[in-house]
């Protein structure tokens, strides 16, 4: 008897796996791009800052009007209350005023053709006097 082998056939079950079409999937995602980015707002900072308010009787309560102090920056000088002043007569000046009213109201303007030093300047000997209470603007 002659030995036989028992051999089987086996069928690959294995498929040859077919490239997927990558373009309708680009084309789907751009799509979403577009969308999130046509649609993302920027959040504003500005409605969300905290801004301290002096209380209105306060005010109301001083029977004296409150005096505005304005220092404007210029390219190459200072002028106080439209008076042109230097450095030292600034520095004079914040410290009397600080001794007098600490409280004062100081309004800084700085003009288009200022130094960013030259404010500083001014922003420094306010602080080094003692005057808390300003407001900085810029004019053209």
């Amino acid at each position: 008897m002659s030995k036989r082998k028992n051999t089987r056939r086996v069928r690959s079950t294995k498929r040859q796996i077919e490239d997927v079409p990558m373009t309708p999937m680009i084309d789907v995602v751009f799509q979403m791009l577009i969308y999130f980015v046509l649609t993302f707002e920027i959040p504003d900072k500005m409605s969300q800052m905290q801004v301290w308010r002096p209380a209105g009787e306060s005010a109301a309560s001083t029977s004296e009007p409150v005096e505005l102090m304005r220092i404007t920056v210029y390219e190459d000088y200072y002028a106080l209350n439209d008076t042109r002043v230097s450095v030292e007569t600034l520095e004079r000046t914040f410290n009397r005023l600080a001794d007098l009213n600490p409280s004062q109201n100081m309004i800084v303007v700085a003009t288009a053709e200022s130094r960013h030093e030259k404010l500083v300047v001014v922003l420094n000997l306010l602080s080094k006097a003692g005057l808390t209470s300003v407001s900085l603007l810029s004019s053209n």
